[in-house]
């Protein structure tokens, strides 16, 4: 019993540790400026990549530190953008190939540095499941910039330009920048979905020269996400709030109009949606109980044997309301009518047959047959002659006066 709580017990350990990686794997990818320009590009190009792409900020962030099919899609996604699409492009993992092919050619023009991944007869798709989180993110960026030099994404940024569009829709402004190289950066998705918060340090680093014995500036970049939640984003605007820097004030005061009271209203929508959840699920689980105590899950219906027999699948004529017709339709006599002493009429009109319905004839005779009245009941009380039935009743009366 021992060993299996700390068997237990280390697998809860493990399962922390790997959380805790995990959030440590997370915030160096924030700590990337190029993370937040994937994030841009798929909210600015949205609308030519498709609607069946609906990914969140924290499903790459996930997928970039243990791939996942949420990465796969998206990956796939950018690639049919881009001529020659593979035809392989939806095998599995087959993307990892078209991905270095692409870039391999581009690369030069859209990264620098070297190429983390390059085509190998497919040992690269192994290969990319091994690199680093940020490699991979490098790799998504390069494609990102790929995917928006192709002529539907020129397109579709000069005709929104051409219907009066801002370009700040497209290209991001600092919402506040100081005089010590600091800016920072509000971000949200066009569906409110995700708000991030960066700021920027921009620092020079001096490099002596040797010929001209003086000192090369290159400017260095660190990059950090602020905020990315609404307590994030709480605390962010309260300290700012209090901060001696008009800037950070100014920035405090676009967070409360702007940041916090959409991810307010972000979060009573999923409140909502969880709670509309819980409630179907307990009356579920409230409906299956019931009908598991009661022993019935659905209810008991009388069934009639089933009969073939024209009598009993029509009833009789008292519970049809049928004068009778109907349940004697097997007997040729029940058609006769009888009609009082001297009163002439006809009898083939009367409904009765003058030969027999043979059953073996064809299809167009029965039809014919069945359009012809059996009974026709408005003759009835009406006297009609027929020439056949005074001839009968001549040669009666001659016979009875002979």
């Amino acid at each position: 019993m021992q060993a299996v709580e700390e068997g237990g017990g280390g697998e809860e350990r493990n399962a922390r540790f790997e959380e805790n990686d995990l959030d440590l794997e997370i915030s160096k990818l924030r700590g990337r400026w190029e993370l937040a320009s994937v994030l841009n590009f798929l909210d600015v190009f949205g609308p030519i990549l498709g609607k069946d792409l609906n990914l969140s900020a924290e499903d790459i962030e996930i997928g970039l530190v243990k791939p996942d099919a949420s990465l796969a899609r998206l990956h796939i996604q950018l690639l049919k953008g881009i001529p020659p699409v593979s035809k392989t492009l939806e095998d599995s993992d087959k993307w990892v190939t078209a991905l270095c092919k692409n870039l391999t050619t581009w690369w030069p023009w859209v990264a620098k540095g070297e190429i983390p991944l390059v085509p190998s007869k497919g040992v690269e798709i192994s290969k990319y499941k091994e690199l680093d989180p940020l490699d991979r993110l490098l790799l998504l960026k390069a494609l990102c910039e790929v995917r928006a030099q192709q002529h539907d994404a020129v397109s579709y940024i000069n005709d929104a330009l051409k219907e009066g569009t801002q370009i700040s829709t497209f290209r991001k402004d600092a919402v506040g920048r100081d005089g010590t190289g600091t800016s920072y950066w509000y971000d949200a998705t066009s569906k409110g979905q995700s708000h991030r918060l960066y700021r920027e340090i921009i620092t020079s680093d001096s490099i002596p020269n040797d010929k001209d014995e003086e000192c090369l500036s290159l400017p260095t970049i660190q990059w950090e996400t602020l905020a990315s939640n609404l307590e994030d984003f709480s605390k962010v605007a309260e300290k700012f709030a209090i901060s001696k820097s008009a800037v950070e004030v100014a920035v405090s005061m676009k967070l409360q109009d702007d940041a916090i009271p959409a991810l307010e209203k972000l979060r009573k929508k999923k409140e909502r949606a969880i709670k509309q959840k819980q409630r179907q699920d307990m009356l579920l689980k409230k409906d299956f109980q019931n009908s598991h105590y009661s022993g019935n899950t659905r209810s008991c219906r009388t069934r009639r044997p089933i009969s073939y027999t024209f009598v009993e699948n029509h009833g009789s004529s008292e519970e049809d309301g049928v004068d009778g017709e109907l349940g004697n339709l097997e007997a040729p006599s029940s058609h006769a009518v009888s009609y009082p002493k001297g009163v002439r009429c006809s009898k083939r009109l009367a409904g009765v047959p003058s030969h027999t319905i043979l059953e073996s004839r064809g299809l167009t005779a029965k039809q014919r047959l069945r359009q012809r009245p059996t009974r026709n009941s408005a003759m009835e009380s009406i006297n009609v002659s027929d020439s056949e039935d005074e001839a009968r009743e001549g040669k009666r009366d001659l016979s009875e006066s002979t």
